[in-house]
């Protein structure tokens, strides 16, 4: 195997610094330290003076916040009974709308939703209903809010985080649930608890739960899939291409860095047609796809040799490891097909 330049990553994803990443979000973290740093609003002040209090066991005592009355201590499913539970928010299932940061116990979920309300709120409150999941009030006092500081309004996807921490003896018992809750509150103090189904996103809680108990392993975190393949002829003088995109989806509570490597077939090489030194960053939870091309130098040795392997360096925080991607089981015959068409 020879240690060629990664590949690149072409506009898909989420790229490493340099002169060629295009401009991007702020980093999560930061997204977030900015809105804590906001989050003083007379909305969010009212929520937080009347949130339930998980350790009291008296009975509930309800309390006047502007317009709205707030029982304080919450009901079996969490918030308070009086509060009027809503459906208005619906995730984004794209990639590159959710992930999170787990380690030690804590997780941080990141979403994009978008509200069918009619009226605009504010996030000012949130939890997982998964047994071994507690709200976790850390920086700033917030378990959740939009990382920009911004109302939800009606069809506008926006992005929210929620914090949480476990209790890894009984977080990971029994199955993920499907679903977060959040509470919001109107520019008039009026709560509204919202439920945000959020089974479209797959293994997405599952991860972050595991992740957050378990260290992270550079050996396991990545998985890769490989789309369609298109073979490419080109006119006389010109090497034949077969050019493909390639998933990559991290499960650890860290970004991973992945760099794409030539696998060393004589009859191929793996080329990036613009080169990153640093390779591809998927962020936890996340899902990056980068483009990727192999250049035929001999179409005749090529056609004689097994299907070319796709070689991954991953670093997820202290670990790294050297690992093979998956290709799938259609992946020879898709190659064969490919490289049949680039070579004609």
């Amino acid at each position: 195997m020879s240690d060629s330049p990664p590949i690149e990553v072409i506009g898909q994803g989420r790229e490493p610094d340099g002169p060629l990443r295009p401009p991007r979000r702020a980093p999560r973290a930061l997204r977030v330290v900015g809105y804590l740093a906001l989050a003083a609003t007379a909305s969010v002040a009212v929520w937080l003076a009347a949130r339930p209090d998980a350790a009291t066991s008296a009975a509930g005592a309800a309390r006047t916040a502007g317009p709205a009355t707030i029982v304080e201590y919450p009901s079996p499913d969490g918030f308070p009974s009086s509060v009027p539970v809503y459906h208005d928010l619906t995730v984004s299932t794209a990639a590159a709308d959710h992930s999170f940061i787990a380690f030690a116990g804590h997780v941080l979920l990141f979403l994009r939703v978008t509200y069918a309300g009619p009226t605009p709120v504010r996030v000012v409150d949130g939890r997982v209903p998964q047994p071994g999941a507690y709200p976790d009030a850390g920086a700033g006092g917030l378990t959740a809010g939009t990382t920009a500081n911004v109302t939800l309004r009606h069809g506008v996807p926006t992005e929210v985080f929620v914090r949480t921490r476990v209790d890894c003896s009984t977080v990971l018992a029994g199955a993920a649930v499907s679903r977060l809750e959040l509470m919001t509150q109107t520019d008039t103090g009026t709560s509204r608890a919202q439920t945000l189904d959020v089974s479209a996103l797959g293994a997405y809680w599952d991860e972050a739960r595991h992740a957050a108990c378990e260290p992270p392993d550079a050996t396991r975190a990545v998985t890769s899939a490989v789309g369609s393949l298109r073979g490419v002829a080109r006119a006389a003088g010109a090497l034949p291409e077969v050019d493909a995109v390639v998933t990559l989806h991290d499960s650890a509570g860290f970004d991973a860095v992945v760099r794409l490597l030539d696998p060393g077939s004589p009859a191929v090489t793996f080329v990036p047609t613009v080169v990153t030194s640093g390779g591809a960053v998927v962020e936890g939870g996340g899902t990056s796809s980068v483009k990727v091309r192999w250049t035929i130098r001999s179409c005749s040795s090529e056609a004689q040799a097994p299907a070319p392997a796709l070689p991954l360096h991953v670093t997820v925080s202290d670990s790294q490891a050297l690992v093979d991607g998956e290709l799938g089981s259609t992946f020879a015959a898709a190659w064969a097909s490919a490289l049949l068409r680039a070579c004609r």
